[in-house]
C-alpha cells in the first residue's frame, strides 16, 4: 500500500489465513497502522489525527441528534427544544455537535496551513491536496446546511442570503436557485432537502477521508525538511522512518499533552503575577 518499504502484515493461524486469502481487511488495517512516517514529524502534523476524530464525533452525535429531530418547518424548532429538554443527555449531544462542528474548521485551517507552510501540496502529493480540497468544500457546504436546521430566525434569512448568491449566476441562476430550494422560496421543500444533505454529505466525506489517507499512504509523509525519505530498500526506508503504530502516535499524543501542559502553567503564571499581594507595603517616610 505504501511507496516505502516496510514489513506487510503476514497471517500465523490457520484462521487469519483463510480471512486474510478471502478478505485482507486485518492486513489492509495493519498496514495503515505500521506505515512509514519520517523521524523528524513535529506537532503540526497532530492534526489529521484531531479531524479524524472530529468526523467520527460529529457523525455519531449527528445520526443521535437525527433520531429526535422533525424536518418541517412547524416543528423543527419545537423538536430542537424536545432535545435540549427532554431527551436524556439531549443537550450535551447538540453542544457536542455544535461545539465539534467549530473544533473541525478549527483543524482543518491548521491543517491546511501546515499543508501550504511544509509544501505538501506538491509532487509527488498533488492529488492528496486536491482531496483535500473537495473534503473541505463539502465541510463547508454541510456546516451551512446544518446552520439552517434548527429552523430559526438566523436560520431562515441564512438560507435566503446564501441561495440567493446563487440567483445571482448569470443564465442559470434563477433555475439553480429555485431547484436548491424545492421552489420559488424557502418553505418546507427547502428544509427536507437540507436535512436530507447534511445527513448524507458526511459520509461522503469519510469516504473522501479513506481516499486521502490512501493517498498520501502510497506517497508517503511529507517532513518538515521537505527531503524525501530513502527508499531504495527496507533497511534504507528505517534510518529514516518509525512505524506510525506506537511510535508516531505515542510521540504526537505526548506532544500535544506536553503542549497543554505548558500553556497550563503559562496561564498559572500569568495569574500569580497579576494577583494583588496580600502583603501590606511599608509606608515611604
Amino acid at each position: 500500500m505504501a511507496g516505502i518499504p516496510h514489513d506487510h502484515y503476514e497471517p500465523q493461524k490457520p484462521v487469519a489465513k483463510w480471512l486474510h486469502s478471502r478478505l485482507p481487511v486485518v492486513g489492509l488495517l495493519y498496514d495503515t497502522l505500521m506505515i512509514p512516517t519520517p523521524k523528524n514529524l513535529n506537532w503540526m502534523w497532530i492534526w489529521g489525527i484531531v479531524l479524524t476524530f472530529c468526523l467520527a464525533l460529529q457523525i455519531v452525535t449527528g445520526v443521535i441528534l437525527a433520531m429526535h429531530y422533525t424536518p418541517h418547518i412547524s416543528m423543527a424548532f419545537a423538536s430542537i427544544e424536545h432535545i435540549m429538554r427532554d431527551v436524556n443527555g439531549g443537550y450535551m449531544i447538540r453542544y457536542a455537535h455544535a461545539n465539534g462542528a467549530s473544533l473541525f474548521f478549527f483543524a482543518v485551517y491548521i491543517h491546511m496551513f501546515r499543508g501550504l507552510y511544509y509544501g505538501s501540496y506538491k509532487a509527488p502529493r498533488e492529488v492528496t491536496w486536491i482531496i483535500g480540497m473537495l473534503i473541505y468544500l463539502l465541510m463547508m457546504a454541510t456546516g451551512f446546511l446544518g446552520y439552517v436546521l434548527p429552523w430559526g430566525q438566523m436560520s431562515f434569512w441564512g438560507a435566503t442570503v446564501i441561495t440567493g448568491l446563487f440567483g445571482a449566476i448569470p443564465f442559470v441562476g434563477e433555475s439553480l436557485q429555485a431547484w436548491l430550494l424545492g421552489g420559488p422560496a424557502v418553505d418546507n421543500a427547502t428544509l427536507n432537502r437540507f436535512f436530507s444533505l447534511h445527513y448524507l454529505l458526511p459520509f461522503i466525506i469519510a469516504g473522501l477521508v479513506i481516499v486521502h489517507i490512501w493517498a498520501f499512504h502510497t506517497t508517503g509523509n511529507n517532513n518538515p525538511t521537505g527531503v524525501e525519505v530513502r527508499r531504495g530498500s527496507k533497511a534504507e526506508a528505517e534510518r529514516d522512518t518509525v512505524p506510525f503504530w506506537p511510535t508516531t502516535s505515542s510521540r504526537m499524543s505526548l506532544r500535544c499533552s506536553s503542549s497543554w501542559r505548558s500553556s497550563g502553567r503559562s496561564l498559572a503564571s500569568c495569574r500569580t503575577t497579576s494577583a494583588i499581594p496580600t502583603t501590606t507595603s511599608k509606608p515611604i517616610r
